[in-house]
């Protein structure tokens, strides 16, 4: 069985699976990379329990084709270019064919994303950078009904079962002032820039940050950031300092 080491992202080889079928389990691939789609193609053609059926490099051809091919599993990327997610389809994807399980493949490993492709149907989620041969194993046993998470994925739900998304409830908790903390603090604000920056001091700041703590139920400011704005990568805003320089 070959490898993608030429591929964008490289399934590296691992063991072979021992699962088995009665018949070939049918495959489609959504996917617009076409040097990763290359090398994932062969390997499911390689795959004697698999038959790739077909390869949907846009949107609008894996609503039109998906539905044609019926296959038993679908290896859906999220990023299809053009602005188009493949999380958009799942729920269409999902009403069309019932019986298809669709299994992410993606370099993609926002919590949020995670968890809305698996709200929105989703039998599992690996990255790209499972093995080569872990994933026909992949395929066969999310067919057989076990759904599928890559372990770095995996650690990434336990980690936000551990510390939930913050809500309503709780953010509602915060008082103004403190919302406004928390969002530069998220963004790289030190404790003693906002001191500068609401013209306060260094022990109200740390005041406001212990009741941030305390209303959101955490240990620590970056438990609260993930709690409140989980998976994201807040934009720097200028970092400037009133009545003086950029700091």
């Amino acid at each position: 069985m070959g490898n993608l080491q030429d591929c964008c992202y490289t399934l590296v080889p691992g063991p072979m699976s021992d699962l088995a079928t009665n018949s070939p389990v049918t495959v489609a691939v959504v996917e617009d990379n076409a040097r990763f789609s290359d090398g994932l193609v062969s390997a499911l053609q390689a795959a004697r329990q698999l038959r790739y059926v077909g390869l949907c490099q846009t949107f609008a051809e894996a609503l039109t084709r998906l539905p044609e091919w019926h296959p038993d599993v679908v290896l859906l990327d999220l990023d299809l270019g053009n602005g188009d997610n493949g999380l958009d389809l799942l729920p269409t994807l999902v009403r069309q064919l019932p019986d298809t399980r669709f299994l992410v493949l993606t370099v993609v490993d926002d919590p949020e994303a995670i968890f809305q492709a698996l709200r929105r149907g989703a039998f599992g989620y690996l990255r790209k950078s499972i093995s080569l041969a872990e994933l026909p194993a992949a395929i066969l046993e999310a067919h057989q009904g076990c759904p599928r998470l890559s372990p770095e994925v995996l650690r990434l739900v336990l980690d936000t079962f551990k510390n939930p998304p913050a809500t309503a409830a709780e953010w509602e908790k915060l008082s103004p002032r403190e919302a406004e903390l928390l969002e530069l603090l998220a963004q790289g604000y030190e404790r003693k820039e906002l001191a500068l920056l609401f013209k306060i001091s260094a022990e109200t700041v740390k005041t406001h940050i212990r009741n941030i703590h305390h209303k959101l139920r955490v240990a620590t400011t970056q438990q609260a950031v993930e709690k409140v704005f989980p998976g994201k990568r807040l934009r720097l805003l200028p970092r400037w300092v009133r009545g003086g320089q950029p700091v």
